[in-house]
This record gives structure tokens, sequence and C-alpha cells, in this order.
């Protein structure tokens, strides 16, 4: 969407499903060969989701009942080369839209991995496609507004005496630490299932204070906070995805089911914007159908999800709904115990 159109004039424009050659055309042509396309939110350099709990997945389309051989490489640091393939799984495109997608085996954390890709439908190859230079590790979504969009040069601006400490703080060599940064004000009336490519601001980008220049500082430094206290250091492997949008109310990046799960309607508002080019109309649920959504095909396996919602109007019901939406994607949460009753804490003193 063009700086400075509104949400609104945008959702009179009817949502149009992708055809496969509109997929193809977003992809690199390594990636992409016929009727056969890697969804546009993997690239080579990115980070996948290490271990079991949820396992790795990736996806695309392909021609109805087409059969997809997926294998999966480590890389051979004594010899400098990939080692040998290993079947990681076979998925077949369904019927309809052609989608397939590719659980991978647990891999724990560290890399580089290559995935490779064989279509075949009919006994006939269609394309084949590579993924290379992967890591794998904890991946997280920071999503919201206000805050989380502040950006990495704003905290290590001159006037903060402790930027030059903070900048060495991302240069630790954290080589399978990737970031990717998705478009801010890109709306959808419908949920979407791409991401167009040619919004991405950074693509997948290697963890420094340089790349990560208008990367969201809250995720940049949380990422790497996550790794060190996972003590994780020394596999230097995690995933930041920043979907915000400074300004916005929750309502707009919650999935219609959980909007209409909270008891009275969203103001559809015009917000003051915090951050961002324009000033947008508030309505129901058309970031998530933009930005959120294409994550949701696979699904995308991540460890967790970090939000900022500053706006008061409803934040509350809007975050339980969207915490209660995300867990279907993510491992299961266990409660903490219960604390002592008061009997017990009166034995202790």
């Amino acid at each position: 969407m063009p700086t400075g159109t509104s949400i609104a004039a945008a959702m009179t424009r009817p949502a149009r499903p992708l055809a496969l050659a509109a997929l193809a055309a977003l992809l690199a042509p390594a990636r992409a060969e016929g009727s056969f396309s890697i969804a546009a939110l993997f690239g080579n350099g990115m980070t996948l989701q290490a271990g079991a709990s949820p396992s790795a997945r990736v996806w695309g389309w392909s021609l109805p009942g087409a059969s997809i051989a997926v294998y999966q490489r480590s890389f051979n640091t004594s010899g400098g080369a990939w080692g040998r393939p290993s079947l990681a799984c076979a998925p077949a495109a369904r019927a309809g839209d052609g989608l397939w997608v590719a659980e991978l085996p647990p891999t724990p954390a560290g890399g580089p991995y290559r995935l490779e890709f064989y279509a075949t439908a009919a006994g006939a190859s269609l394309a084949n496609a590579t993924l290379d230079w992967l890591w794998f590790g904890d991946v997280f979504l920071y999503s919201g507004q206000s805050n989380m969009g502040i950006p990495t040069h704003a905290v290590l601006g001159p006037h903060n005496e402790s930027a030059w400490e903070m900048a060495q703080y991302l240069n630790r060599g954290y080589y399978g630490a990737r970031a990717l940064q998705l478009p801010q004000g890109v709306v959808a009336a419908s949920p979407q299932a791409q991401i167009s490519t040619h919004s991405f601001q950074l693509g997948w980008t290697a963890f420094s204070n340089v790349s990560l220049t208008d990367f969201s500082a809250v995720a940049a430094f949380t990422t790497a906070g996550f790794l060190d206290v996972a003590g994780q250091f020394n596999n230097h492997s995690a995933g930041a995805i920043q979907a915000e949008w400074g300004g916005t109310s929750i309502n707009i990046w919650m999935p219609a089911a959980a909007v209409a799960q909270c008891p009275t309607p969203f103001a559809q508002t015009t917000p003051t914007v915090d951050e961002g080019p324009s000033t947008p109309t508030t309505l129901d649920s058309v970031a998530y159908n933009a930005l959120i959504a294409p994550l949701t095909v696979g699904p995308l396996a991540i460890k967790g999800v970090v939000w900022c919602e500053r706006r008061a109007a409803r934040a509350a019901c809007g975050a339980r709904r969207i915490a209660r939406s995300a867990r279907v994607n993510l491992p299961p949460v266990h409660p903490p115990p219960p604390p002592p009753s008061a009997a017990k804490r009166s034995r202790r003193k």
C-alpha cells in the first residue's frame, strides 16, 4: 500500500487470491520454476525453529497432487562443503490451491543447513529449489505498536551514555541470529496466504548494530538476551520477526473470530500515530489479515510472542484473545506452581 493511503481506502478494494504464477513471480528465480514456489516468508540465511515442540515447517504451492521431496544437509566445517543429503519429509500438494507443507525433523540449535526441494507430478520433474545457509534456533514474533517500533539507531544515539556497550552486545558473534522486518501499514480485508516480497524492508538479516539500525530495538536486544539466558551463546541461533505499526489499536491485529468474542464492538476511530508514515483508520483484523495470517498457513513454528500495546481501547480483552489464538502454534505452557497457603506461610515464620 503506498505511503499515505488510509486503511479505509485500501478496504474498498476487494482482496484477490494470488494465483500460482503471481506467487512464483514474488520469489527469486533460483527458488521457483514453473508450477512450484516456496512462500516468500522463507529465504536464504533465515532461522527456523529448533527442536520438536513445535517442529519447523516450510511451505509453498505447486500443482495439486504434486509430490515434493525435501532433503536436508548440514555443512561440514572441516571439509568446507555440504554433507550427504537425508530425506527430511515428502509432502504432497493438496487439491484445490496446491498448498504443500513440509514438517522438518527435530533439529537442534545450530547450523548452517541446506534444504533441497524436488517437485514432481505424474512422474515428471516440475522444479528443483534450494534454501541455503539456514540456522535452527528459537524464533520469536515481536508485534503490536508504540515502543515496539522504536528503532535500534534511536536507542544507540549520542544521547545514550551506554550506546557503545549496547552496540557491542549486538556484535557478539551471533552467527545464526537473524531478523526479518515485515512492512508497516500493509492491510487486507481477508486473511492472506502471502506477504509480498516488495514490502520487506530488510529481508532476513544477520545481527549487528549496523544491519539492525532500523529494526525494533526491543526485538533486537530481547532476542540477544534470550540467547544469553538460555545459555545458547555457543550455538548463536535465534530468529526475530518484527510486525508492528505505531499508533494502532489492538483490534486490527486480532483475527475476526477473536474480535467477535470481545463483549462490545471496537470503536472504528483514527488513532494518534506514535510512529509511521501515515494515520490509519482503525478497522478490525486488517493488519492480522495482511501480516499475521501468512505466518499461520503452515503454521510457522515459533518459540513465543512478545507484544506491546499501549493504547487503552479494549487492550485487555484483545490481548487475551490474541494469546489464546497464538497458543495454537506455540508449545504448551505449563502453569507455575500455586503459591503456598496462608497456613504454610505462617508456619515458616
